[in-house]
């Protein structure tokens, strides 16, 4: 039997639309009016000025409705050109202090999502220098190519803006097929690109890494660095949440880590991020539904141990029990028998009064 479906209206939105109101303002440009862009989404072009966050699929749809009205296959890499900080939000000035290229990068990585992002940016260690991996949360083809693109431009200004001077790319792997307007991805990124790859992936070498960020502040880095921790574990409190209610919707039946992701909006990878941040993990936050699952069970429902511990997927009542031992402290037969209540004998004496004890 199929998962039951999740109502997105259950989970607050979370992208905070940055890229969305620069979107539709380059798309007004073009003689679209906002309002059509707009039209239905539960939103106006004024409402996401005033910073209203939105969710993936209206995220989605918006910029779908953008490239299907503009006709322009190449909308990523308009919208990516002249953003300020502004489009970064407190990532922006932060990046901007760091000391280094590595430190700023790997800062990027770390909070890229506070700054409205619809890209998850993965990084790792090679011979030479780093490789970051640009994972777009929504999976049609034709967003996955705007959201690269509007990615790579934007972040490539920035290091501009930020050094003085172009960043270089050791090389550029895209998933998506070549597009009619590629001859201008040498000039905007300076590599010629791979397309039609595993994964879309940037690689930056050591010696980039190195470059000073003209801007470097480390008091500043520092101050707005912790503010970014702060803004990341709010998130992550909400994340708990949601991960809760959903693992209550689908109990007693077991969901994976990969399942609640999916429908959360979100890889796997950035559930687990967001879960240790908020000094949890997947595991336990889904013990202790499990664990108050088995309590409504045995207790409320007056199910059987072995009853309880098969609704729950433990094929074994011994392993039920010894889950029970470990989640509540005490054995399941024990939370279905009466708790024993204190008797008072007719003859024994009131309890003293206050001011006579002692």
């Amino acid at each position: 039997m199929s998962r039951r479906k999740v109502e997105s209206s259950q989970f607050a939105p979370e992208i905070i639309p940055f890229l969305l109101v620069t979107l539709g303002e380059r798309v007004a440009a073009m003689g679209i009016p906002a309002e059509r862009l707009c039209a239905g989404l539960g939103f106006d072009l004024q409402t996401l000025r005033e910073g209203a966050l939105v969710s993936n699929r209206q995220a989605w749809r918006m910029i779908r409705r953008a490239l299907q009205l503009s006709g322009r296959t190449d909308l990523g890499l308009e919208v990516g050109r002249g953003q300020g900080l502004a489009s970064f939000g407190l990532l922006g000035p932060a990046f901007l202090a760091a000391r280094d290229v590595g430190e700023a990068v790997a800062l990027g990585v770390r909070h890229y999502p506070a700054a409205g992002a619809l890209i998850d940016v993965a990084m790792a260690r090679t011979e030479t220098g780093v490789l970051l991996e640009l994972r777009p949360r929504l999976r049609d083809a034709q967003v996955v190519m705007f959201l690269v693109e509007e990615f790579l431009v934007s972040v490539m200004e920035l290091f501009q803006n930020a050094m003085g001077q172009r960043l270089r790319l050791q090389s550029l792997e895209l998933t998506y097929t070549e597009p009619a307007h590629a001859p201008r991805y040498q000039a905007l990124f300076g590599v010629t690109p791979r397309f039609r790859c595993e994964s879309n992936r940037i690689a930056i070498g050591d010696a980039d890494l190195s470059r000073p960020m003209r801007g470097q502040d480390p008091t500043r880095f520092s101050r707005l660095q912790s503010q970014l921790l702060r803004h990341a574990q709010q998130e992550a409190l909400g994340t708990v949440e949601a991960v809760e209610q959903l693992l209550l919707r689908a109990a007693p039946a077991p969901l994976s880590i990969a399942a609640l992701a999916q429908t959360l909006d979100i890889s796997p990878r950035t559930l687990r991020r967001r879960l240790e941040e908020a000094g949890t993990s997947f595991r336990e936050v889904n013990e202790r539904v499990r664990a108050g699952t088995a309590r409504m069970l045995l207790v409320e429902a007056g199910l059987s141990v072995a009853e309880a511990g098969q609704r729950l997927g433990f094929a074994d009542v011994r392993a039920f029990r010894r889950a029970c031992k470990r989640w509540l402290g005490q054995a399941p037969g024990s939370l279905k028998q009466p708790q024993p209540q204190a008797t008072v004998r007719a003859d024994a004496a009131p309890p003293a009064a206050a001011d006579e004890r002692d």
